[in-house]
């Protein structure tokens, strides 16, 4: 899933491109900022289960909704836990326990919901800014008067020295080192990582 639209690359600029073309950008633009981030950001319904539970805290990571709820095969009632922020914590401090042949062991919890955080609006601008790159509707030109810096061949389409990346005209972007190839895009990321602590 891409962290932004269509609409909002053509909102963002003037592209000649087709629909098509800006979402392949936009999915390419996302995956960068994954591996720049390293992790995945949005949410999404899925189905997790958590064996061995003994306490009435569930952690199951971000979660922003729950739509159903069960200990073994029992549903559980929405009046009988609440949602938090990492996970599910049962009223009452209830808990359940199951005993298999005279063991005692925890029960087993499957919780389906949408888990996940929304997507930060840095991602969003980041990914935009990605995928206009990706598009050709922005360059970084590097002017120099050394001539100890040769001349780029005729298929480099940018060439960005703080992000370490080089464009090429026939193939999207290599990037070379810990940048996404755009040095906003990478000052925007690096923004989310301080707003989080530095853990991104």
């Amino acid at each position: 899933m891409a962290y932004a639209t269509i609409a909002d690359v053509r909102n963002a600029q003037s592209v000649m491109a087709n629909d098509a073309d800006i979402q392949v950008a936009l999915d390419h633009a996302s995956a960068s900022v994954d591996a720049k981030t390293g992790r995945k950001w949005g949410q999404a319904i899925s189905t997790r289960t958590v064996d061995d539970v003994r306490t009435d805290a569930i952690v199951v990571g971000p979660v922003a909704s729950v739509t159903e709820l069960r200990v073994g095969a029992s549903v559980i009632s929405p009046g009988a836990y609440e949602v938090r922020p990492w996970g599910i914590r049962l009223r009452g401090g209830a808990f359940w326990w199951g005993g298999v042949s005279g063991t005692i062991s925890g029960a087993t919890v499957t919780i389906t919901g949408n888990f996940g955080e929304a997507t930060p609006e840095l991602v969003k601008e980041a990914t935009i800014l990605l995928a206009i790159d990706r598009l050709g509707g922005t360059t970084t030109t590097t002017t120099t008067t050394d001539s100890a810096i040769p001349d780029l061949p005729s298929n480099v389409r940018s060439f960005s020295v703080e992000g370490l990346s080089v464009a090429f005209a026939d193939s999207g972007t290599t990037t070379v080192g810990n940048g996404t190839g755009n040095d906003e895009a990478d000052r925007l990321l690096a923004l989310l990582s301080q707003d989080t602590g530095g853990v991104v």
